[in-house]
């Protein structure tokens, strides 16, 4: 079986520009103020490309923007000084011979951004999902 080296591929200078292994988010931004360049074409190769690209990539993208954007607006995500995350895109990954990446272990800490309105947050899901709780 042929794979594709999906973290070659995501950090290609040539789509990417010369700083590929940075992050960089402005690189998606042009003039003043700032909007979004338009994407053409595969921005990135995380779900695989061609007929053996994942099929459930737009559910997973759309699942993982929701989830993301609910922590980072919901708290301030600190890195642990002692063990903070490994952002090398090649020496991150904690086990080379991987198919997909595995990132070492490192700690952050979640500060609510309202203490008062993640608490509401939390009864209010509780109250949702209290039938889905077993006993």
């Amino acid at each position: 079986m042929i794979l594709i080296n999906a973290q070659a591929a995501n950090h290609e200078t040539e789509h990417f520009g010369p700083d590929a292994g940075t992050f960089n988010p402005e690189r998606w931004l042009q003039g003043n103020p700032p909007e979004e360049i338009p994407s053409t074409g595969i921005q990135h190769f995380s779900f695989g490309a061609g007929s053996r690209a994942c099929s459930g990539q737009l559910i997973a993208s759309r699942l993982l923007y929701t989830a993301l954007l609910r922590l980072i607006c919901s708290f301030r995500i600190v890195a642990s000084e002692s063990e903070p995350p490994n952002t090398d895109y090649v020496d991150y990954n904690q086990f080379k011979s991987a198919l997909v990446a595995i990132p070492r272990d490192f700690k952050v800490k979640l500060v609510p951004r309202d203490a008062d309105v993640t608490m509401e947050c939390m009864r209010e899901a509780e109250a949702r999902t209290r039938d889905a709780y077993v006993d």
